[in-house]
């Protein structure tokens, strides 16, 4: 069987499951990992065959003239940008942690950059590969016209270091801790005509802050064809939480970490226990892989796929700017 050859970027967070996936999958072969956290490092005491770099361009550089065919990047998009166009022009198909860009224009910089090569640019999103969360594949049947929706996010995050700084993050809880869930729902419902958005941070009236990103989002979102939804994001919280509901005219269906409920609408909830993986983001890296390989099998989540979601983000900040409704589809790609 033929392996793909492999690289990782990143080894905090995400970055350990990332490796755990690669490691423990016999379509990828794991050449190389890069980290320019020393402590990150020193954690990952043994890491052979697999090169170790404490640069992320060496290792994109080298490894490429040894025939890499595939980059992980468990890195946040200020960190990553560059060397995913330098993957790009150098024929290296990218699988990126979400959010992969700041804004649409940046993720369509990205986009471009992969156009017409053989190698693609993907961006993860577990749940569409999750079993646990199959049924969603099948939303209409469950709900019929889906006709409400809520998204309610919180995350254990603090405004310190990069998720402070508006020009680094790009954002604060909606871009950084929700982004996951409002993809989801764009990806599941569509592209609204209309956002309208309030932030705030969690500081007191009148005292000084110390960052620039925001805390709380709250985001109304209009479809048309009698079609709302509404987004909440806190971050900062004590317990981590996230949880996403779809009201239609049959019934309603509930996500969360723990699985899917449907409750139809004549009729007791019926719970679809999550039967998750231990890793969870084996199931997506491993579809990755197959597609590569297959050359011919559909790929899912292609970066082209969240430019919608990304509009939707960067139109909910517009409209806390203006204090206005905002329209996704007038951003600029």
């Amino acid at each position: 069987m033929k392996r793909l050859k492999a690289a990782l970027m990143g080894l905090a967070g995400v970055g350990a499951d990332y490796l755990a996936a690669i490691r423990s999958d016999e379509q990828f072969e794991l050449a190389a990992v890069a980290d320019t956290d020393p402590e990150v490092l020193r954690r990952q005491t043994d890491m052979a065959p697999a090169r170790v770099y404490e640069d992320y361009r060496s290792l994109i550089v080298e490894t490429a003239h040894a025939g890499l065919d595939l980059l992980f990047v468990a890195l946040e998009p200020f960190q990553s940008t560059e060397f995913v166009q330098m993957a790009a022009t150098r024929g290296i198909g990218v699988f990126h942690k979400a959010p992969c860009a700041r804004s649409v224009r940046e993720a369509q910089r990205l986009v471009d950059r992969f156009a017409g090569s053989e190698r693609p640019l993907v961006v993860s999103r577990p749940w569409q590969f999750e079993p646990a969360y199959a049924a969603l594949n099948r939303l209409a049947e469950f709900t019929g016209h889906v006709h409400a929706a809520t998204v309610h996010v919180q995350t254990a995050d603090t405004p310190v270091g990069w998720r402070g700084d508006s020009i680094r993050a790009g954002g604060g809880v909606l871009l950084n801790g929700a982004y996951e869930a409002v993809d989801m729902l764009v990806h599941l419902l569509g592209m609204p005509e209309r956002v309208y958005a309030q932030c705030s941070a969690a500081v007191a009236p009148g005292a000084p802050r110390k960052y620039d990103t925001e805390d709380t989002a709250t985001v109304l979102l209009g479809f048309g064809q009698e079609r709302t939804a509404c987004v909440t994001a806190l971050r900062g919280v004590a317990e981590p939480s996230w949880e996403v509901a779809f009201v239609g005219t049959e019934g309603t269906v509930e996500v969360g970490a723990d699985g899917v409920t449907i409750t139809p609408r004549k009729g007791s909830p019926v719970k679809h226990p999550a039967a998750r993986a231990a890793n969870p983001a084996a199931h997506a890296l491993s579809a990755f892989g197959a597609s590569q390989l297959s050359n011919g099998r559909p790929l899912k989540s292609k970066a082209e796929e969240h430019l919608s979601t990304l509009a939707v983000i960067e139109a909910a900040y517009l409209s806390a700017r203006t204090g206005a409704p905002e329209s996704p589809g007038h951003f600029p790609r």
